[in-house]
């Protein structure tokens, strides 16, 4: 199989594996497609250990910019808070809310888990007639009952940590997404999860 290129990283599976980038597919991107409404996994594979999906976040060169997303939001962080405040003081508390540009990293993918399902759950109650739907279905065995179903947050991140902010992040995940019974992992380039089955490499942009 040839290497897939997801964000300057390159996956490359093993032999037997069937991989799709949901972003990719005329059932996620095209007109009407559901992509409009939800957001969904990097990747989706399936092979001889089950089921895959892959988000992946390459922070290598930025990763001081990148930490804000790798921070839990409660506790909150203190510039969220003291916006807060700031509005509070004002009255405008009723008329405007305080977020966060970009969600926790964690948050996102269990936001792109749930919207991943909800793809493929789209695609597999299609018609016939819908030929865009085609070529995702099969991957739709992944969120069923019995299935062996994998997440997993690939960071590509150059600084010493990485050890313990993988541990801290994975915690969260499995926390965050025990309701889908699902096994998490969070990897680099270089740290791999049991059995995992696609090497990864970073390539210069």
């Amino acid at each position: 199989m040839n290497p897939i290129n997801v964000d300057g990283v390159l996956l490359t599976f093993q032999p037997g594996w069937k991989v799709l980038k949901i972003d990719e597919a005329a059932w996620y991107r095209d007109g009407d497609a559901i992509g409009n409404q939800v957001k969904a996994m990097d990747v989706t594979a399936f092979g001889p250990s089950g089921h895959w999906w892959i988000e992946v976040k390459n922070c290598h060169g930025h990763e001081v910019a990148n930490r804000p997303r790798l921070t839990p939001s409660d506790p909150k962080p203190t510039e969220l808070t003291d916006t807060e405040k700031w509005i509070v003081e004002r009255g405008w508390d009723q008329l405007v809310e305080v977020k966060r540009k970009k969600l926790f990293v964690v948050d996102e993918v269990v936001q792109k888990v749930a919207g991943t399902i909800a793809s493929l759950a789209a695609a597999e109650r299609a018609p016939l007639k819908e030929l865009r739907a085609t070529s995702v279905k099969p991957y739709a065995q992944g969120y069923m009952p019995g299935k062996q179903l994998t997440v997993v947050l690939l960071l590509t991140w150059s600084l010493p940590d990485f050890a313990v902010l993988a541990s801290r992040l994975k915690t969260r995940m499995e926390q965050r997404l025990r309701a889908f019974d699902v096994t998490c992992f969070v990897v680099n380039e270089t740290v791999s999860a049991p059995a995992q089955p696609w090497a990864a490499e970073r390539i210069a942009p």
